[in-house]
């Protein structure tokens, strides 16, 4: 729905795309069709709005005052919808990878709640690989989780919502418990637990890709499916690990910093470029003007 009518979104979009031939596939309509709707906003202003005289119509001044215009009346009506959004009781199904490395949103959907009573939200838990096929199968609106597992999919965009302090984490009886940070050099030989190929394709490869820009190959004593089990290893002293201290919850670890590292994970949310409601629209603008206050 736009309050803009039919031939003044054509032209817009000719100008953006920057050929009337390009407007008309972005439309599904036909370049004949496109042109005469723009003819036919012309007579009604009164005024050409393209130079036609060369090979092909450029935008004259005419046009260029009209477009700039319009632009300011595009986002004012973007504003209005998403005033009138929060009126629009809906569902949102949201897709996240667990509580360990989504606590923030936990948070966030209390918040919203509170402020949007008329919207209910469907929480639903995946491992990394699954948050990616639910979004792209549409049993999901937006997903949350790391960047890694999303970047490569071409018909999903996202927004960073922050990024994790990457560090090495151990019990507090390991030696570097009271170092207050490390470098590549302190850790390069400690026994690492990490996250399987099982676990995620894209993470596994991220981080061993991440390890070899850093200049060494990890030495890893376990590898393991989940986080919990990533947790409980680290917890019991069979191996250290790294990782985010964001999503670390057990009093008996520790996380040191570690220093120039090329592990810099971000935490995203994640949604279909050419499929999103009004619902979750508004819950999108929401959570990044929440994690904007953090």
């Amino acid at each position: 729905m736009s309050i803009l009518e039919k031939k003044v979104i054509y032209f817009m979009s000719v100008v953006e795309e920057g050929s009337f031939s390009a407007a008309a596939k972005k439309h599904y309509v036909s370049q004949a069709n496109l042109s005469k709707q723009i003819h036919a906003l012309e007579n009604e202003l009164g005024i050409e709005l393209f130079n036609r005289s060369g090979y092909r119509p450029v935008i004259n001044d005419a046009g260029k005052f009209f477009y700039e215009n319009l632009l300011d009346i595009r986002s004012k009506e973007a504003e209005v919808y998403d005033g009138i959004n929060k009126f629009i009781p809906g569902s949102i199904k949201v897709g996240f990878t667990g509580v360990f490395e989504n606590h923030e949103l936990i948070e966030v959907i209390r918040a919203f709640r509170n402020y949007h009573d008329g919207n209910e939200i469907e929480l639903n838990r995946y491992d990394f690989d699954g948050c990616v096929s639910a979004l792209l199968d549409d049993q999901v609106d937006l997903s949350f989780g790391l960047e890694t597992i999303f970047k490569k999919y071409k018909d999903i965009k996202y927004d960073v919502l922050h990024g994790y302090d990457i560090c090495f984490i151990c019990t507090k009886n390991h030696p570097y418990a009271s170092h207050k940070s490390l470098t590549i050099d302190d850790i390069k030989d400690e026994e690492l637990v990490i996250l399987s190929k099982k676990f995620s394709q894209d993470y596994y490869n991220d981080f061993m890709e991440s390890c070899k820009r850093d200049g060494y190959k990890p030495n890893v004593k376990k590898e393991v499916d989940n986080f919990d089990e990533l947790i409980s290893t680290v917890c019991l002293g069979e191996a250290s690990a790294i990782g985010g201290i964001n999503y670390m919850q057990e009093s008996e670890l520790v996380g040191i910093p570690i220093k120039d590292t090329n592990h810099n994970p971000n935490y995203v949310v994640a949604y279909k470029k050419d499929k999103f409601s009004s619902s979750s629209n508004l819950f999108l603008k929401y959570v990044k003007d929440y994690f904007r206050t953090l």
